[in-house]
């Protein structure tokens, strides 16, 4: 539903319009990702009301063969109201029935795809999350005996469901459990602190990696040569992100952090030969793409184990004039990701040109899904990389 005010007061209604559209964060992501070019198959469920909704999804091109059908609940359903600019006011998300789904559903379509990149949302429940990692586990070699890398992947949903995370015990580098994390700065902030109260920071096998790291000194002098060079990221930096991401990096060494009309911003931790090879280039790189400065900032000390790789992606200038509703921008942006992950992931471990190009098509998916009602923009088969 959109409404035309800027404030809105409770206990009243308002006059608007009400659109409707098949959505849920993992069919997002897997519509955006199959209109990136990747093979895809949605893993979900659907209950007794699902009506034509099954032969909606398919003529999407999106495969049914991991969704099924539970009788005894109702299709979920997500219920936004947004301003006149397009910005969400609130939203109601009734997500029980994938909160709830089968952990094994989730592990043998998961297994019997053989995906080269998974990605999970928050929707699912832990027990699920659980179940997305241990079938992906199997396809590394862990029961196999294999050494084939699988990607994985964690897309936060919202503020309350990125608490659920910490409740997990989850693998830190290099034996981590989740490759990548796109929280948006408040998901972040919730992140960061669900894992401090349950004392994800201080456990044995959490402070090696920081330590390993060593790079405090470092990274704040980087970080502050990348905030006099952007300007705008200024109060960003300052507002505490790079140490809430540096406390997340052991158990997520890469966080793509969605920082709406500012971009994203990249953290990632770098082993000993991807010191090496970014090295050369010095502790701090600029270079442009589509007319855009592309900041780059590595925190190493020589002979250092592990470092950080600090990088700003400027997003799309969009009028407000244009912007429909922001609704399914950040999963255009994960299905664009996903797309290219699944075809190779050695780009991300990059300071070089084919990353820039990834990370703006990504960006270029999510300013194109603002711009329309529908969650996903069908002109993301337009872009190329």
């Amino acid at each position: 539903m959109s409404q035309a005010h800027s404030s809105f007061n409770r206990k009243t209604s308002y006059a608007g319009e009400i659109e409707s559209s098949i959505g849920g964060v993992g069919h997002n992501v897997a519509l955006a990702a199959l209109y990136a070019g990747a093979n895809v198959r949605l893993v979900s469920e659907v209950g007794h009301d699902h009506g034509d909704l099954l032969d909606a999804v398919s003529n999407e091109g999106l495969e049914l063969s991991g969704i099924t059908t539970n009788e005894g609940k109702r299709t979920a359903r997500y219920v936004s109201m947004n301003d006149g600019t397009g910005e969400l006011l609130i939203a109601c998300a009734d997500m029980d029935i994938i909160k709830d789904m089968s952990p094994k559903h989730v592990y043998d379509e998961i297994c019997r795809a053989d995906a080269e990149c998974v990605f999970f949302d928050g929707n699912i429940g832990n027990d699920q999350k659980m179940a997305v990692i241990r079938a992906t586990k199997r396809k590394t070699g862990l029961e196999t005996g294999t050494s084939t890398p699988r990607f994985v992947g964690f897309e936060p949903t919202s503020v309350p469901k990125s608490s659920e995370l910490a409740a997990m015990s989850l693998g830190v580098y290099p034996n981590h459990d989740i490759d990548l994390a796109t929280p948006n700065i408040d998901e972040l902030q919730t992140m960061f602190e669900s894992f401090h109260e349950a004392g994800r920071f201080d456990v044995d096998h959490w402070f090696p990696v920081i330590d390993a790291l060593g790079v405090n000194e470092t990274l704040r002098l980087g970080l502050e040569n990348l905030a006099r060079s952007k300007p705008e990221l200024i109060n960003l930096i300052r507002s505490g992100i790079a140490q809430q991401a540096l406390h997340l990096l052991p158990y997520i060494p890469n966080l793509m952090i969605k920082s709406g009309v500012l971009g994203v911003l990249s953290f990632q931790l770098l082993d000993a030969d991807q010191i090496r090879d970014l090295a050369r280039f010095g502790p701090s790189v600029t270079n442009n793409t589509v007319g855009k400065s592309i900041s780059t900032q590595i925190a190493y000390r020589e002979g250092q184990l592990l470092g950080v790789l600090v990088q700003h992606y400027p997003a799309f200038d969009i009028s407000p004039s244009e912007v429909v509703s922001v609704s399914g921008a950040g999963d255009s942006f994960c299905g664009v990701l996903v797309a290219k992950l699944a075809k190779d992931t050695s780009w991300l471990y990059t300071a070089n040109q084919q990353k820039a190009d990834v990370i703006d098509a990504a960006q270029l998916a999510a300013s194109l899904a603002i711009q329309t009602l529908e969650a996903v923009n069908p002109e993301i088969r337009s872009i190329t990389i």
